[in-house]
Formats: structure tokens, C-alpha cells, sequence
């Protein structure tokens, strides 16, 4: 019989990987349908390492590769139907990091908005506070890449809870900020000429965009946790990540 894990442990096992995991994130993507654990009697989740390496994909695919949920649930149904490659993972190797020079898929309007579950009238508005900016081909079509899809479709979420669009450029300005530390790096290492220097400069920009997302994600994360904690400390209340850490405990 193999390991069974509580969602406390669970969290545990995959927080070296993952620092910001959390029960409620878990439970989020269980909601999402993209893990199903399993059920005793009373009711409590058990995991099995089947569900753990589930977990770990779809976590990396949403961090490394930007994909949203929705993306990634129609990318491993798609993976499960052309069979070969259990949810599970890709046959013991971990999706890949930040890419810099591999194709990046291109999807049409209409599939951006059934894929994030906004109007065109919303994506108009993304282009419009330079959110996204999308390409236009030589037939007057407009294309997105898979990054911009998660970006409207997490813009769209956020409409959702009350935060409007045009609250988002002073984000997406400071992004353009951190972007423009990598341009310089960049600039200054894939002038070579020769094909393995070229490469092994392509690995070193594609490590530190890597990096320096992981830092504003973590650092961000960190942030909000800080203020959260100082706003329920001014109420007399004890956070929710307090609150996880006592479950996971006992």
C-alpha cells in the first residue's frame, strides 16, 4: 500500500520546492479539479505520492511556464488523452524553466477570451493600459501569445474582486522596470558570435529571469503576508496562515 499524507504533511513535502504553497492553496486547485485526493470516511483528504507528483506539475507548469489553471487543466487532459504521459509528471522529468528562445504558441481573440473567460471588450481594455499588446497579422487577425493569455486572464479575475484594469499599469510598469535589468544583462552577453557561447549565454539570461521572478514572488508574498498580519493584529484577530500553521501542527 503506498504512503498516505494529510494536507498538512503535503504542504510540508512540496514547501522546499514551492516556499509559498499553503492548505488553502491546495484546497483552491482541488476546487479547480486539476488534483482529486482521496476521501476517508470522516471526510479528511488523503494524499498518496501519485497526487504529490500531480501537484508538483501543475505548480511548476503555473510558476515556470506562467500558464494559467484553466490552461493548464486543458494541457494535461490534453497530455492524458494522447496517452503515454500520466498526469503524474513527464515521465520523471521537471517541466522547463523560463525560456527565452523556444516558440511561444500564438492564440487567436476568440480562444483568449473562452480560454480566460473575458469579452473582447476586457482585452481592449488590457491593450489599452498596456497590459498585453498582442500581434496582428498580415490578414488583420490578432494573436496572443500563452504569457498574455495568463495575464488577461488573471486581470480578469481580479476585475472579478473589485480591481479594475487601469489599477494594474503602475504594476505593469514597475514589471517593465524589472524587465529592463534583464535587457541589460542580456545586451551586454548575447553579443557572441560563437554557437556554445551563445547558448551558454542564452541559459545564464534565461537563470536570472528565473531568479528574479522567484525573488518578486517571493518577496511580494512576504509583503503582503506582513501587512495582512499587521491588519488582523489591529482587529484583535489571529491570521488565517496562523491559523493553517496550528492545523498543520497537531
Amino acid at each position: 500500500m503506498s504512503t498516505q499524507y494529510r494536507i498538512g504533511k503535503v504542504c510540508d513535502v512540496l514547501r522546499s520546492e514551492f516556499p509559498d504553497v499553503s492548505i488553502s492553496k491546495l484546497r483552491f486547485l482541488e476546487e479547480q479539479g486539476l488534483v482529486e485526493p482521496d476521501r476517508t470516511q470522516g471526510g479528511y483528504r488523503i494524499y498518496t505520492q501519485r497526487h504529490i507528483d500531480e501537484l508538483r506539475q501543475v505548480l511548476h507548469m503555473q510558476r515556470d511556464e506562467f500558464l494559467p489553471l484553466k490552461v493548464i487543466k486543458e494541457e494535461l487532459a490534453r497530455r492524458m488523452s494522447s496517452g503515454g504521459t500520466s498526469r503524474g509528471g513527464r515521465g520523471g522529468q521537471q517541466p522547463p524553466r523560463v525560456s527565452i528562445s523556444a516558440p511561444d504558441e500564438r492564440v487567436a481573440l476568440d480562444d483568449l477570451c473562452r480560454r480566460a473567460q473575458v469579452t473582447p471588450e476586457f482585452v481592449a481594455e488590457c491593450r489599452e493600459a498596456d497590459l498585453v499588446s498582442g500581434i496582428v497579422d498580415e490578414d488583420g487577425r490578432t494573436f496572443f501569445s500563452l504569457h498574455e493569455c495568463g495575464i488577461v486572464q488573471a486581470a480578469g479575475q481580479m476585475r472579478r474582486l473589485g480591481v479594475d484594469v487601469r489599477h494594474l499599469r503602475g504594476v505593469r510598469t514597475a514589471m517593465g522596470r524589472s524587465a529592463a535589468l534583464v535587457e541589460q544583462y542580456a545586451a551586454a552577453r548575447l553579443r557572441v558570435k560563437n554557437p556554445e557561447q551563445r547558448e551558454l549565454a542564452v541559459r545564464s539570461v534565461e537563470s536570472l529571469t528565473q531568479s528574479l521572478a522567484d525573488f518578486m514572488r517571493l518577496a511580494f508574498v512576504r509583503d503582503v503576508r506582513l501587512m495582512t498580519a499587521r491588519s488582523f493584529a489591529a482587529a484583535g484577530a489571529t491570521t488565517p496562515a496562523r491559523q493553517h500553521d496550528h492545523v498543520v501542527r497537531n
